[in-house]
């Protein structure tokens, strides 16, 4: 389960504890998606695509070295599904 934190600054304040994290960014043409996952805490934040808190989203995750998660696809389905793109 992930508990789901209603602001990126205090998603912060946990994330800073944990060493690892991802993320992952989704673009509908008019926003753009992005989910964080640090332990079991977890933000999600739509945005429109110049939003300096979006901007400032994806920097804390590179500064933290978060990894960028392209997609899910099923166990099962793994080595038997293309690509996720």
């Amino acid at each position: 389960m992930v508990e789901i934190v209603e602001r990126f600054q205090d998603f912060i304040e946990i994330a800073d504890h944990h060493r690892m994290g991802v993320y992952q960014v989704i673009e509908d043409g008019k926003s753009v998606e992005i989910r964080i996952r640090a332990g079991r805490y977890g933000y999600i934040g739509s945005y429109e695509p110049e939003n300096p808190e979006l901007k400032a989203a994806l920097k804390y995750c590179e500064i933290k070295g978060f990894i960028k998660i392209r997609g899910i696809i099923r166990d099962e389905a793994f080595f038997t599904t293309p690509t996720v793109d």
